[in-house]
């Protein structure tokens, strides 16, 4: 199918996207990319807000980050049935906020709970690899909201020294 297509593409882009881009371009930046490329390839109308400051994170910490992303967009690309995703970053001084949204079908308690299921448990895992928080709140009919919390207590990137 389709969908199917679009998944094994959206991977396909995933790995071949070694963290060069994002070394290259900043996490933020590489996210944006990322979504453009979701929105080409599922027709699924994307809408991004990001802040101009890019954060000052580690490595492992921006790869992190970018792959719950993407995970999170293969989930919604699946599952969701949405028309519309909304992507908001944030970064504060000792704090990255990562913000997503779909207006899908929305992700029932029983698989929510059941955090095995669906890559929610990779991006469980590469949050709490990271130390950062995750939630996800959905409503059945109504779409799925994740937000990702990310402590940075305003370390500079100790790697780019």
């Amino acid at each position: 199918s389709d969908v199917d297509n679009s998944i094994q593409t959206l991977r396909l882009i995933a790995n071949e996207l070694r963290p060069a881009l994002l070394d290259k371009l900043g996490l933020f930046a590489a996210i944006e990319w990322l979504v453009s490329e979701f929105e080409r390839k599922t027709g699924i109308k994307s809408k991004i807000y990001a802040e101009i400051d890019q954060p000052l994170i580690d490595r492992t910490t921006g790869v992190s980050i970018f792959r719950i992303c993407q995970e999170a967009l293969t989930n919604i690309a699946k599952h969701a049935a949405a028309s519309l995703v909304s992507i908001r970053l944030e970064s504060g001084p000792e704090m990255i906020k990562v913000y997503i949204s779909d207006n899908g079908k929305g992700i029932d308690t029983r698989t929510l709970q059941n955090s095995s299921s669906m890559g929610l448990l990779n991006m469980q895992e590469r949050a709490s690899l990271i130390g950062a928080e995750l939630n996800i709140n959905s409503v059945p009919g109504k779409g799925t909201n994740i937000e990702l919390k990310i402590k940075t207590n305003g370390n500079e990137d100790i790697d780019s020294r």
